[in-house]
């Protein structure tokens, strides 16, 4: 039972667990918050609570539809290069809607097609 505490402590003093721990949680954090961001935009625009239930529905299709292929697709291609592109395509995203609600631009279809995309990319990067 000592060796098995001991070997959970070892794992906490490796440098790569607690990177890779950590940025996944910072990520999963991230992904949380632009679920409700965008909803609350949503709301923000339109003045209604369902436009809310719709851009959850919509964040949450591409998990359902293309999680279960997006995996074996990945085992295929360099992990690294799919993660950086996945990421840095989900916060150009992000940067696009904050312009375009800046500017007083951003429509609801934009913020529709905003996270579909960004769903899209998640599944690729999970």
């Amino acid at each position: 039972m000592e060796t098995n505490r001991q070997d959970f402590r070892l794992l906490f003093c490796n440098r790569n667990f607690l990177l890779a721990t950590c940025s996944g949680a910072i990520t999963r954090l991230g992904d949380s918050l632009d679920m409700v961001v965008f909803g609350l935009i949503a709301y923000e625009i339109t003045g209604s609570a369902s436009m809310i239930a719709l851009i959850y529905g919509v964040n949450r299709l591409p998990n359902i539809l293309l999680q279960p292929f997006c995996g074996p697709l990945v085992e295929r291609v360099n992990k690294k290069w799919v993660q950086a592109a996945g990421l840095t395509g989900r916060g150009l995203v992000v940067l696009l809607v904050t312009g375009l609600l800046w500017s007083e631009r951003l429509a609801t279809p934009w913020l529709f097609l905003a996270t579909l995309l960004n769903s899209t990319l998640e599944c690729f990067t999970i």
